[in-house]
């Protein structure tokens, strides 16, 4: 990565970033200024239209996604997908896979849950664009390569003028 005086940054790694944030209290307290304040605002889902079915519809969803789990609400609170999807202020982008199930004939999330950037690669369609995901899991004392298929996955990417996939850490010139 490093030679002489040149940062070669197409090398540096998710890991290289987590590794910075773990162990460096300015990037900490820098990061934590840009996420907190996302973390602790309030969030609404608000209808498109003012009819009585969207404004129904909009606060059935934000009821779903804001319920605890042992009241019927995802088994990942969504306060915690938040949390997980700013890692990639950090590290680029943040990947998830969307766990259906149905309640009351309604398909709702049980879950979303994060993948950890190391451990997925991006498939892409002929023209570069975004096409799910595969991940190298560890499942039953063993690791298996599992395909999440597009629409099953949530990618959030910060930075995503600078690489439309994988986008850039808000951390690279310190880095």
């Amino acid at each position: 990565i490093f030679n002489d005086e040149f940062i070669d940054m197409s090398k540096v790694q998710v890991d290289d970033y987590k590794l910075m944030l773990d162990s460096d209290g300015t990037v900490q307290a820098l990061y934590n200024t840009i996420v907190m304040p996302l973390l602790g605002s309030n969030w609404t889902i608000e209808a498109d239209d003012d009819t009585p079915k969207a404004v129904e519809q909009s606060a059935w969803v934000e009821e779903s996604l804001r319920k605890p789990p042992h009241k019927g609400g995802m088994s990942t609170p969504f306060d915690l997908v938040l949390a997980q999807a700013l890692r990639a202020v950090v590290e680029g982008f943040a990947g998830f896979e969307k766990v259906y199930e149905l309640v009351d004939g309604k398909i709702v999330y049980k879950k979303i849950a994060w993948r950890d950037p190391t451990t997925i690669t991006m498939y892409t369609d002929d023209r570069g664009g975004f096409n799910g995901f595969r991940q190298r899991a560890y499942i039953a004392n063993s690791y298996s390569d599992v395909r999440i298929p597009l629409d099953r996955c949530f990618l959030y990417t910060y930075g995503k003028e600078f690489h439309n996939l994988k986008g850039r850490s808000a951390f690279t010139a310190a880095y």
